[in-house]
């Protein structure tokens, strides 16, 4: 996957037994955008809730919400 210093017009096509990874600030967060896809197998763990959410203010209905 070639660096970029902007993804939003990008497209990633993410390879078998790969996940792409997003940080929770976009433009102040390293994600796989900057380091690449990540295997699986590193994978430990699945998000469950969303712990805080904010867009111009808190999202007050997100926070706390169980992710299914």
């Amino acid at each position: 996957m070639p660096p970029r210093d902007s993804a939003a017009d990008a497209e990633f096509i993410v390879p078998p037994a790969r996940i792409f990874v997003l940080g929770d600030n976009r433009n102040n967060s390293v994600g796989s955008r900057k380091f690449g896809f990540v295997p699986l197998a590193d994978l430990i763990g699945k998000a469950r809730q969303i712990w805080f959410s904010w867009s111009n203010g808190p999202r007050w209905a997100r926070i706390g919400a169980e992710i299914e």
